[in-house]
């Protein structure tokens, strides 16, 4: 690691209790990896319990004068709006002009997810198009026709409640690469370590917004490396993150599922090796990180019964026992898993990187 990633990393386990250093690492290397040219936009969504740390460790990159911007609120309109408007006799730009060529951080996404249903389909929706670039909007106003084309990254912090949008969202199509948020083991310390911070966070967090822009400051972007397993991880994570639809009464499967292909997921897992090499990760144990986030990008009951049969559990009953569900609901998984392609042979790519 580059001195100043070891630095930081110190500085923030002092004063916020952190077990999941490999998550640290690759948000890190999500901020440095905006420095990459030429690169297809990455979406990064953090999935953690509140007051684990996670919106720490946001607040430090989203205060990056000139390189990283904050939206903590979005709706239809305001994705959609392409022109000026004044306000207090200064000129506001329109949110994707703002957004554009910036590192955006959300510290908590679930402003969000609690709108009403159709709005979230509407915002999710708009962000395919987004993510792809550019926006066209027609408005039966003055405003006409809206052609918007806008390029950023995007790092943002959200709870569990993330789960119960993740089929809806799929089923749009995902532009987002997941990454679950551990839980500190001792979390008695972390209680203690908070209310210690008390009265001295506005200290504690200048010292760490100066250690990640000694970071940003120092990092370099890397070439992109040629590693064989990102594009069968890709098509897996692409397989595994697919939803099956099914009737919530009967249970009863709506009809074969499209299986998204591994495009954008390859693209994201790419951009985040390179980052993570620029934050001195050796290339030679990159896998681990990469292997992580394709478990992460399931859902989590998904996951949870894939590192089942990763451990070696084969029998329904061992492997809900093991889970802690019915068994009928680990039928119905795996049931969905085998009709999405799941084959013992694909998920060998998983085992003994699965920490």
């Amino acid at each position: 690691m580059i001195q100043q990633v070891e630095d930081f990393k110190q500085l923030f386990t002092e004063h916020f209790e952190i077990d999941d250093m490999q998550a640290v690492d690759i948000v890190v290397a999500a901020a440095v990896s905006h420095k990459i040219p030429l690169s297809e936009m990455l979406w990064l969504r953090i999935i953690g319990a509140s007051g684990t740390g996670k919106t720490e460790l946001l607040r430090t990159i989203a205060e990056q004068e000139g390189y990283s911007t904050t939206m903590e609120s979005i709706t239809p309109g305001a994705i959609r709006r392409g022109y000026s408007f004044k306000r207090d006799k200064d000129i506001q730009k329109p949110l994707l002009e703002r957004l554009d060529g910036k590192l955006v951080i959300t510290k908590e996404f679930a402003v969000i997810l609690t709108k009403d249903l159709d709005t979230q389909k509407e915002i999710f929706g708009l962000l395919r198009g987004v993510h792809d670039g550019e926006l066209d909007a027609d408005y039966g106003s003055e405003e006409g026709h809206l052609h918007q084309e806008t390029k950023f990254d995007w790092i943002l912090g959200t709870t569990q409640f993330v789960e119960r949008q993740r089929q809806l969202e799929q089923l749009l199509g995902s532009r987002f690469m997941d990454l679950r948020w551990g839980r500190p083991i001792e979390e008695g310390v972390a209680v203690d370590k908070a209310v210690y911070n008390d009265g001295n966070l506005t200290a504690i967090r200048i010292k760490l917004k100066e250690a990640m822009t000694d970071i940003i400051l120092n990092t370099v972007a890397y070439p992109k490396p040629k590693l064989e397993y990102l594009a069968p991880l890709a098509n897996l994570a692409a397989m595994l993150r697919t939803p099956v639809e099914r009737n919530t009464r009967t249970n009863e499967i709506y009809d074969i599922p499209d299986i998204e292909l591994g495009t954008r997921f390859g693209q994201a897992i790419s951009r985040l090796a390179r980052g993570l090499l620029m934050i001195g990760v050796p290339i030679s144990e990159l896998k681990p990180y990469l292997v992580r986030l394709v478990m992460d990008c399931m859902s989590k009951k998904r996951a949870v019964i894939i590192r089942a049969w990763l451990e070696g559990l084969q029998k329904q009953q061992d492997i809900a026992d093991a889970a802690k569900m019915s068994v009928a609901y680990v039928n119905r998984t795996i049931e969905d898993l085998r009709l999405l392609g799941w084959v013992d042979s694909k998920l060998e790519l998983l085992k003994g990187q699965n920490d």
